[in-house]
């Protein structure tokens, strides 16, 4: 019976994180929308239809052609979530030997908005956040396997994995470990060097080695969509320092310090760092309620308090999520034009203007590329001449205009820039207007249109 108890709460925590991380394309699924709200997901798929494939989504286009996109886009991110939880239950089991306190890390770590975020779609963090885990805990189990995770992190992010080829050495260099930093060396080099084969090696095996790192896209900020949320902010910053007063191990507190503040400005870092404040969390929660209070409303209160915070901030996101682009409709006027582009453009592809953040969906759903390059200048502008030269020269035939658009997201006034232009100018026509959705085509975008009444003709 003590064996069946002690089971209970890991087995209801791993139910419960689960049942978290369907929520989104469960309600999505009942009202009848299979695909994921997240923008990333759409950039990957476009990029399966290109000839230059990186590892992730080399691996993404052999599973959906394995499966189908609707379960690709749902299994994959459950099961990378899943394996994440597993892995960060086996490496915090030796510092917490209470239960509780390791299932509450757990789902303070699941109900983090962030994490459910990066288990939404498509997105190259929930790989890294598994092998990176996978690796720790094998490095623990002094393992060499650990090493072949680390290759695959390299794949997946090259900057990101030599940080944690850097750690690896230190570590084991700390320890006398001789011969393991040699292989972490001799490993390490091998990854780089295999890169100068790519111009020799088959298209086949190509993709083992894409390599294209951004310097500017190296940083960022703190907030965002895998910002830390408030309640890890509040309670896990009280407990790092908590704990920091009651422990002797001060240099292994001045790394997590100085990880925590690096991943303030580069965003992968986060991936740990949502880990590292759920444990401090959950012990700032824990010290909390074991204070004597003076009086013990105001401690139930406190208490009640913060754990609404975490649960609104969850909560919103999810229900932000649900409603995120793309919906039903937007997704059926994009369908529509591509409709029409098969039936009457054989010959040269155009492309379509619209905001840059739906510009990866758009160009799913619609098959055209999308033109996202001084969007903002052509938007705002009433000048016809300059727009006409920009949408001639860069083939731009449609123009797609959404409710948030039109409600702050570009513009203030429906006779603002380029709405202003598409009213009243003979050069463009409305092709579909439907549930805050419209498409506009620019007449002289110099293509030959086999039938103009198709693409006047309102659906």
């Amino acid at each position: 019976m003590s064996s069946k108890k002690q089971l209970t709460g890991p087995v209801f925590t791993m139910l419960f994180s689960l049942v978290v991380l369907l929520l989104i394309p469960f309600i999505r699924y009942l009202k009848g929308n299979m695909f994921s709200p997240t923008i990333e997901t759409y950039v990957h798929l476009n990029a399966l239809h290109t000839t230059s494939l990186s590892f992730y989504d080399f691996v993404l286009k052999k599973i959906i052609a394995l499966s189908s996109l609707q379960i690709a886009v749902i299994l994959l991110p459950l099961l990378f979530g899943f394996g994440s939880l597993l892995f960060a239950f086996l490496l915090l089991k030796p510092l917490l030997k209470k239960k509780g306190e390791l299932c509450a890390t757990i789902l303070v770590l699941v109900l983090t908005p962030s994490f459910i975020a990066l288990h939404t779609g498509f997105t190259l963090y929930a790989p890294l956040l598994f092998f990176t885990l996978v690796s720790f805990y094998l490095f623990r189990q002094h393992s060499f396997f650990y090493l072949l995770f680390l290759s695959l992190l390299f794949f997946l992010d090259p900057f990101y994995a030599t940080l944690f080829f850097g750690l690896s050495l230190i570590a084991e260099l700390s320890k006398k470990r001789y011969i393991n930093s040699l292989f972490i060396v001799l490993t390490y080099a091998l990854l780089i060097a295999s890169f100068t084969l790519q111009a020799y090696l088959p298209f086949t095996f190509s993709f083992l080695f894409h390599f294209s790192p951004s310097i500017n896209g190296l940083f960022s900020f703190l907030g965002g969509k895998y910002g830390y949320s408030l309640f890890l902010v509040l309670l896990g910053l009280g407990g790092f320092f908590l704990k920091s007063s009651r422990t002797k191990s001060a240099p292994y507190k001045m790394l997590q310090a100085l990880f925590l503040l690096f991943s303030i400005f580069y965003e992968p870092a986060r991936l740990l760092g949502f880990l590292l404040l759920s444990y401090y969390a959950v012990q700032a929660f824990i010290a909390l309620i074991s204070y004597q209070w003076h009086t013990q409303s105001l401690q139930k209160l406190t208490a009640l308090l913060l754990l609404c915070i975490l649960l609104f901030s969850t909560t919103t996101f999810i229900k932000e999520e649900i409603k995120n682009p793309p919906t039903n409709e937007q997704i059926a006027s994009l369908y529509y034009l591509q409709r029409i582009v098969t039936q009457n453009f054989n010959q040269t592809t155009p492309h379509i203007i619209t905001l840059p953040a739906h510009a990866p969906f758009v160009t799913f759903f619609s098959g055209l590329p999308a033109y996202t390059h001084n969007t903002n200048e052509i938007f705002s502008s009433q000048n016809f001449p300059f727009i006409a030269s920009i949408f001639i020269q860069q083939k731009i035939a449609f123009v797609y205009v959404d409710q948030s658009m039109l409600q702050g997201g570009v513009w203030q006034r429906p006779d603002e820039g380029l709405l202003f232009v598409m009213k009243y100018s003979d050069r463009f026509r409305k092709i579909y207007d439907a549930n805050g959705n419209t498409l506009y085509y620019f007449l002289d975008w110099n293509a030959t249109v086999s039938q103009e009444s198709a693409l006047i003709n309102h659906p």
